[in-house]
């Protein structure tokens, strides 16, 4: 039996929803055991395996699986293929845009689905719409980050989050956070 660990960084990142919906398929499955890790509620975790990124998946305590995974690569694994993990590269371009600068909220995470989980599926945006106003009001932030967008469509952006609430084992900030 193959064991899937998946250590995830709550609703921070997509492909998390993205992934915890795909293990759900292989739930009843016998030919694996699936454990979930939220590392936002035990940073120790992400210390301890040294995750610094949203999603990791661990294969029978050896294989580490960063960013997303495919049926068809979960497939061939609990067939006992492991597929070669291929980086996750992000498609970066030289060229400047100008274009207009919104904040990123809840309200407009959307907006981002298409480039953060490569679906048009909204669902995944909405549970991260939820974390962003979940940690907008614990941490009294009018937004975590800001958007481009060139003819009314988001191309790109940045997120910033308290340090104190990211589980990877970074300096955290001392004091009063606002």
């Amino acid at each position: 039996m193959t064991k899937i660990d998946f250590y995830y960084w709550g609703d921070q990142c997509p492909h998390n929803y993205k992934i915890k919906e795909l293990l759900n398929i292989f739930s009843g499955d016998k030919r694996c055991k699936i454990n979930l890790f939220d590392i936002s509620k035990n940073h120790k975790i992400a210390q301890y395996l040294n995750i610094f990124s949203p999603n990791m998946i661990v294969i029978d305590d050896n294989l580490r699986w960063h960013g997303p995974i495919s049926m068809d690569n979960l497939e061939s694994i609990l067939n006992g293929i492991i597929p070669k993990a291929r980086p996750y590269n992000v498609k970066i371009s030289n060229n400047i845009i100008i274009g207009d600068i919104k904040d990123l909220t809840e309200k407009t995470i959307t907006d981002t689905c298409v480039l953060c989980s490569s679906s048009k599926k909204n669902v995944y945006c909405n549970e991260k719409g939820n974390w962003i106003k979940t940690l907008r009001e614990k941490y009294n932030l009018p937004y975590i980050g800001k958007l481009h967008y060139l003819n009314k469509v988001c191309i790109g952006g940045a997120e910033f989050v308290p340090s104190v609430a990211v589980p990877y084992p970074i300096p955290k900030a001392r004091g009063r956070i606002t």
